[in-house]
């Protein structure tokens, strides 16, 4: 009789010892989660050279400083392309910028943030960028009129 209570706490024990399969899926699942989101992260908060940007940065506008002459130029203003029947404008200001695109009658609008000199729709799909007094945007070449 004592080697049966024995052999039952000791499944017992070995039952205890081993985490239910509930606990095991949770996490599993959050684990899964934290490696799913640094995956997403870690390209947001690694520039291309490398260096790490801040999270929060609200710098988004950036002045341009032109080294040969000390001008400044901001990227805030009016972008605008026309071609015929169609345009393309853009607004920046800040951190943030607004299209309004013509194609034959019909029009579309689109907005996103502005990090650095690149142009970010949902966050961080990039779409165009600003170089100068011009603003590549998708397949456009836009000038800045003020």
């Amino acid at each position: 009789m004592s080697t049966q209570i024995e052999q039952n706490k000791n499944k017992e024990l070995n039952d205890n010892s081993k985490p239910s399969d509930e606990v095991q899926t949770a996490t599993w699942l959050i684990v899964t989660a934290i490696v799913v989101g640094l995956l997403y992260l870690i390209p947001m908060i690694i520039d291309n050279s490398g260096d790490f940007k801040a999270l929060f940065n609200n710098k988004g506008n950036k002045t341009e400083r032109h080294e040969s002459t000390g001008y400044q130029d901001s990227y805030d203003g009016l972008y605008v392309w026309r071609d015929g029947h169609s345009s393309c404008s853009i607004t920046v200001y800040g951190s943030s910028w607004n299209s309004k695109e013509e194609f034959l009658g019909n029009y579309s609008y689109n907005s996103g943030t502005l990090r650095d000199n690149k142009l970010y729709m949902d966050g961080y799909m990039e779409v165009g960028y600003i170089s100068g007094n011009k603003l590549y945007y998708l397949r456009f070449t836009l000038e800045k009129t003020r």
